[in-house]
């Protein structure tokens, strides 16, 4: 009884630590920043230095934050992972990105998405993705 007891607890202790934690859904307006920064950099400055913490030197001396990296992968991960399979989700939300628009266009179609609908930002920014491309790209 004591030795089933010890397994039954061993193995809850083990499958709570190799079971990741449930993923938490970022939402438009957490990545709305990240994908204006991937839609549309700003042009490199002249004589920009680059150093920790995502500050940028400009030769004239003053400072400009770059964006959250992770943040911005999250939202090229999204787009460009959408792009490649807008054509296969169901038909209510299909959409056919044109094989020339890359990355930079399409997240700029979503962050103009989301400045159009701004009360849209509190939800699951997959979602908004597929909607945003559903209008800028419908399937004929």
């Amino acid at each position: 009884m004591i030795r089933i007891l010890t397994l039954s607890v061993v193995g809850a202790v083990v499958a709570g630590v190799l079971t990741p934690p449930a993923a938490r859904a970022e939402t438009g307006a957490e990545l709305l920043e990240a994908c204006g920064e991937l839609a549309a950099p700003p042009p490199p400055a002249d004589g920009a230095q680059a150093s920790k913490g995502g500050v940028v030197r400009i030769a004239n001396g003053s400072v400009a934050r770059q964006g959250d990296p992770f943040r911005q992968g999250l939202c090229s991960g999204v787009v460009g992972a959408a792009i490649y399979h807008g054509r296969d989700i169901d038909p209510h939300r299909r959409f056919c990105v044109p094989e020339t628009v890359g990355l930079r266009e399409a997240s700029d179609e979503v962050v103009r998405y989301m400045m159009d609908f701004p009360q849209i930002l509190h939800t699951d920014f997959r979602s908004i993705v597929d909607a945003a491309l559903k209008r800028a790209y419908p399937c004929s």
